[in-house]
């Protein structure tokens, strides 16, 4: 009869002490991702952002529940901190041992869109305290998705506008149609509804400037709205309350594709 091959018994012994080993490491790691095991025990806010409160930071940071220093989700911390009000950029990195820094950026708001949000200057949606006093910013309107659009056109249509004028609120339609409101500084609280139309926004906005200031004089206070889809001039529509004066520019022929 053949006796055990030599060295079985020490191949086995091996074997052992390997699935051994193995087991104790993977006790070891799945205590060490498992949210309780070597858990965060600090988080550190940093940035120069003066309006951003760090209590707050760390609040949106303690929401999400116990984390493991070694599987916590970086994506998920920074996009838990950008909820916070005034944060408009977060970086998150891991420091040895057990320690998190955050880097917050401050949101600086540079237009109101549909009355119901705040944008930046590069279109992106900002989170703001409620009630916030807001500053003289844009007032800006238009279709969901369509917010960077607006802004570019009024960041080109605004430098146009005649310094008796501001404009009050601008934006574009479902169909595309740019439209504003323009304030005059003598009398803000009766702004002069302007429809722009799809195309030619700036030549459009160029020629009424241009009869704003030497056509009509003082009478231009006493403007309701002007469209200016004519192809060689607009058309005007005046209170009630005076007579509408007879000026040149207003004209025939709207080009119906332009809205």
């Amino acid at each position: 009869m053949d006796g055990p091959e030599p060295g079985t018994p020490r191949r086995a012994t091996l074997l052992a002490t390997v699935a051994i080993a193995l087991s104790l490491a993977l006790v070891a790691l799945d205590r060490l991702f498992a949210p309780g095991g070597f858990a965060i025990r600090e988080v550190t806010v940093s940035g120069v952002a003066p309006r951003v409160d760090p209590a707050e930071v760390l609040g949106a940071v303690r929401a999400l529940g116990p984390r493991s220093w070694f599987s916590v989700d970086l994506a998920e911390v920074r996009n838990a901190v950008e909820q916070v009000p005034w944060v408009h950029d977060a970086g998150v990195r891991r420091k040895w041992p057990r320690k998190l820094v955050v880097t917050v950026s401050e949101a600086e708001p540079a237009a109101r869109w549909n009355d119901v949000a705040w944008l930046s200057d590069e279109g992106e949606f900002l989170v703001v305290p409620d009630g916030y006093g807001e500053r003289v910013l844009p007032r800006l309107h238009g279709p969901v998705g369509s917010q960077r659009r607006v802004l570019e056109m009024h960041a080109r249509i605004a430098p146009l506008v005649d310094e008796r004028f501001s404009i009050a609120r601008f934006g574009r339609d479902a169909r595309g149609v740019w439209s504003m409101r323009l304030a005059s500084r003598a009398a803000p609280a009766e702004p002069l509804a302007v429809t722009i139309g799809r195309r030619d926004a700036e030549a459009r906005v160029r020629r009424l400037m241009r009869v704003l200031a030497s056509g009509l004089g003082p009478a231009s206070a006493r403007l309701e709205r002007v469209d200016l889809r004519y192809p060689n001039g607009f058309a005007a529509r005046f209170a009630k309350r005076a007579a509408s004066p007879r000026f040149a520019g207003t004209g025939h022929g709207r080009d119906r594709r332009d809205g």
